[in-house]
C-alpha cells in the first residue's frame, strides 16, 4: 500500500479550472490511486470546510492536515493545536498602529473573518464583500465584518495569514518584525501570497510523520507533493518527494522529482515496476 499526501492549491488543484475544483487528470489518477487500494492524505493550509469540499469531489474518504498542522482528522488519531491567542492579539494591536493599512485572513474555530488594520471606505467594502462571496462559493465563507468581536470571544485560533504583495518590502519588514518578536510563540512562515501564522512547533512534515507513525506506515511507501515553502517540511522527511514545476525555487531544489501536475506522478509509479 503506498500513502499519498498532497498539498491543495498550487498541487491537487493546479492547473485552475472554472467549474471544477480538481483539475480533471489528476482526478482521474487519484481516484485510480484510491481504487488500487492505496491511501490519500490532504496537507493544507486551508481550512477543514474547504478541505472537505475537496474531499465530496474526489467522492471517496480521505484523511486530511488543515491549517498547516493545527487540524488532523484520521480514522482513531484527531488532534487540534491553536495559537497563543493573547499574542495574536498583541499582533494585530501592532498592525493597527501602522500607517499602512494591512489585511489578515484569520481562522477561528468556528468561521474565517478578515482583519483589517484601519477601517475601510464604503465602495472598498462592497468590492470586498462581493469578491468574498464568489470566492466563499468556491472556497470557504470568509466573514468581511464581525472580526473584533470574534477576537474577544472564546473561540480558538487555528491560523492568520497577512496578506501582502509577493515582492513587498513591508511584507519583508513585517515577517522580520514577527521573527523578532513572536518566534518563541508562533511558526511564522514568509510565503508567496503573505506571513502566515501558525501554532509553534507545527508543521505539515510533522504532523504527515505523527500520522505515518501511528498507523505504522512505511516511510518508503510515502509520496509527498507541494508547490510552497510550507510543504518542504515533508519532502525533507521522505525519500519521494515531488515538487510542482511552477513552485518555489527552494522547494525544487530539495525535491527527489519535478513534476508539472501530480498525475505525473503516475508516470515514476510505473518506472518503478
Amino acid at each position: 500500500m503506498k500513502i499519498l499526501a498532497t498539498d491543495l492549491d498550487g498541487t491537487l488543484l493546479y492547473p485552475k479550472r472554472l467549474f471544477s475544483l480538481v483539475y480533471k487528470p489528476n482526478l482521474k489518477f487519484i481516484r485510480k490511486w484510491n481504487e488500487a487500494g492505496n491511501k490519500v492524505i490532504l496537507i493544507s493550509s486551508r481550512g477543514n470546510i474547504f478541505i472537505e469540499k475537496v474531499i465530496k469531489q474526489l467522492n471517496f474518504p480521505c484523511s486530511y492536515v488543515a491549517y498547516n498542522g493545527a487540524k488532523v482528522s484520521c480514522p482513531d488519531f484527531i488532534r487540534t493545536t491553536s495559537v497563543n491567542k493573547e499574542k495574536m492579539k498583541e499582533i494585530f494591536a501592532y498592525c493597527e498602529g501602522l500607517s499602512q493599512r494591512i489585511n489578515a485572513i484569520t481562522y477561528f474555530e468556528d468561521g474565517v473573518y478578515t482583519f483589517w488594520s484601519q477601517k475601510i471606505d464604503f465602495v472598498t467594502y462592497i468590492i470586498v464583500k462581493s469578491l468574498k462571496i464568489f470566492m466563499g462559493r468556491r472556497y470557504e465563507k470568509v466573514e468581511v465584518r464581525g472580526f473584533k468581536k470574534k477576537l474577544a470571544s472564546n473561540m480558538e485560533i487555528y491560523k492568520s495569514v497577512f496578506i501582502f504583495s509577493n515582492k513587498s518590502l513591508a511584507k519583508e519588514k513585517f515577517y522580520n518584525y514577527l521573527k523578532d518578536n513572536y518566534s518563541a510563540y508562533f511558526e511564522i512562515q514568509n510565503l508567496n501570497h503573505g506571513v502566515e501564522i501558525i501554532p509553534q512547533n507545527l508543521n505539515k512534515g510533522k504532523r504527515l510523520l505523527e500520522i505515518v507513525d501511528f498507523y505504522k506506515y512505511n516511510h518508503n511507501d510515502v509520496y509527498c507533493v507541494g508547490d510552497d515553502l510550507n510543504d518542504l517540511s515533508m519532502l525533507e522527511l521522505f525519500e519521494n518527494s515531488f515538487a510542482m514545476a511552477q513552485g518555489s525555487p527552494l522547494l525544487k531544489s530539495k525535491a527527489k522529482h519535478i513534476i508539472k501536475a501530480v498525475k505525473d506522478i503516475g508516470k515514476y509509479m510505473e518506472e518503478e515496476k
